[in-house]
């Protein structure tokens, strides 16, 4: 299985949240998981493959290809219009996911939707988090979804968790739908 991320706009934590999304897969559904140059195990059937498409020589061939786009959008969703143009034909096997968010008007989030005619099924929230954000860069995003899903430290850890959870049972349902496209 293959996830691409593609960063609709520079410096938004699209490798932070693929990151977090692929050690989430490995620590709650015990799949494995690999990157675009990290050789696998060939006797693993089921290892679900990600790509940072931002960093890809080859972007636009993975974004084709792939099981599942998961376009990472910032809080101020200005950059969704571009991308909504640039793809006009939205395929079913979509995501967004909204990466820094802070929550504090959830109607900004049904507008988004009814505009762009996208169901709310396929937005996802990764809040931002400090203490993610620094384990991320000391390459410890495994300890800290450990340490959170023991006891979160705090609010801001358990809402990491339930997002980050959300984020990966909608991939799940999302990645088999390759395949089928709607004009939205």
């Amino acid at each position: 299985m293959h996830i691409a991320f593609y960063g609709s706009v520079r410096q938004i934590g699209t490798s932070a949240n693929m990151s977090a999304v692929a050690a989430g897969i490995t620590q709650y559904l015990q799949l494995p998981v690999s990157y675009e140059n990290m050789k696998t195990d060939a006797r693993l059937k089921e290892t679900m493959r990600f790509t940072d498409c931002s960093r890809s020589v080859c972007a636009e061939q993975v974004m084709k290809s792939c099981d599942l786009l998961v376009i990472n959008l910032s809080y101020s969703f200005q950059e969704l219009a571009h991308v909504y143009l640039r793809h006009s034909l939205v395929r079913k096997n979509v995501v967004f996911l909204i990466g820094k968010y802070i929550p504090n008007n959830s109607n900004q989030l049904k507008q988004l939707a009814k505009q762009y005619r996208i169901s709310e099924n396929r937005i996802c929230m990764i809040p931002y988090n400090p203490r993610f954000s620094k384990a991320y860069e000391n390459h410890r995003v495994f300890d800290y979804l450990n340490c959170s899903s023991i006891g979160a430290a705090s609010y801001e850890d358990f809402d990491f968790c339930i997002n980050l959870n959300h984020v990966i049972n909608t991939m799940i349902t999302y990645v088999n739908r390759k395949g089928d496209n709607y004009h939205g």
